[in-house]
C-alpha cells in the first residue's frame, strides 16, 4: 500500500503546531505593523486622511500589549506544566526504586526441614521469608494464606530463625514472638504450618513488613509488591 502524501491542510496543520506561540506572535504583529506602513503610504499619495490609521496604531500598540502578555503568561504555564511532568516522572522512579527494594523480601511456600528431638529434621510445609534488601524489616506477618484453593487464616506452629534479630543465631520461637522479630540483610525466617493442616505447601501466601523508613509494604509468593 502506498502512502499518500499528507494534504495541504494536514501541511498546515503540522506547521502550525511546530511552531511556537512566541513564533505567531511576532508573525502576527510584522504583518500587522507591515499593513499599517503600507496603509498609511498609500493614504497619503492618494491625499487621504490618516487619522484613523492613527487610531489604529494605537490599537496596535496596545494589541501588542495583549499579545505579550499573553506569550509571558503561556510561557509561565507551559514551565509549570514541564515542571509537573519532571516532578512527577521523579516521583513515579523514585516509587518505582521503592518497589523494586521491597521485592527484595523474598517469600516462598515450600517445604523446609523441621528439626526434631531426636532424628532427622523432617520436610515440613511453611512460609520462608528472606530479607534481601539493605536495611533490616520487622512487623513481619502472613496476612494471607490459600491452602488447596481455600483462603483461611494461618495458625503459625513454629517460627525457625536463621541468624535472626535479636539473636545472631538459628533459634526457634513460639507464634506470638513473630511480630517482636527483626530480619536484617540476609536473614531469613521459616514460618511452619499448623499440624493439623495436610503436609503440602500453601497456594499461596502473602506477608507484610515495616521497613527502617516506616513504609509498610506487602509482598507475596508470586513476586507481586504493594506499598500500603
Amino acid at each position: 500500500m502506498v502512502n499518500k502524501p499528507p494534504s495541504r491542510r494536514a501541511r498546515l496543520v503540522l506547521f502550525t503546531c511546530a511552531h511556537s506561540v512566541l513564533f505567531w506572535a511576532a508573525i502576527i504583529t510584522a504583518v500587522s505593523i507591515v499593513g499599517l506602513l503600507v496603509g498609511s503610504q498609500i493614504a497619503h499619495d492618494r491625499g487621504q486622511s490618516v487619522g484613523w490609521y492613527t487610531g489604529f496604531g494605537q490599537w496596535l500598540g496596545a494589541l501588542g500589549s495583549f499579545i505579550a502578555a499573553g506569550a509571558a503568561l503561556w510561557i509561565s504555564m507551559s514551565d509549570r506544566r514541564h515542571n509537573m511532568a519532571e516532578r512527577q516522572r521523579t516521583e513515579d522512579r523514585q516509587d518505582a526504586d521503592l518497589k523494586r527494594q521491597a521485592g527484595l523480601v523474598q517469600v516462598t511456600a515450600k517445604m523446609f526441614g523441621k528439626s526434631q528431638p531426636i532424628g532427622p529434621a523432617l520436610p515440613t510445609a511453611s512460609i520462608g521469608i528472606r530479607n534481601r534488601r539493605t536495611d533490616r524489616i520487622f512487623d513481619i506477618g502472613v496476612v494471607k494464606f490459600i491452602h488447596h484453593g481455600e483462603e483461611m487464616e494461618l495458625t503459625v506452629g513454629r517460627v525457625n530463625g536463621f541468624a535472626v534479630s535479636p539473636r545472631k543465631q538459628k533459634s526457634y520461637y513460639f507464634a506470638e514472638q513473630l511480630p517482636g522479630l527483626a530480619l536484617e540483610t540476609d536473614e531469613w525466617l521459616v514460618i511452619y504450618q499448623q499440624d493439623t493442616l495436610p503436609n503440602t505447601p500453601a497456594d499461596f501466601a502473602s506477608v507484610r513488613y515495616t521497613d527502617s523508613m516506616g513504609r509498610r509494604w506487602e509482598v507475596d509468593t508470586e513476586g507481586a509488591v504493594t506499598r500500603l
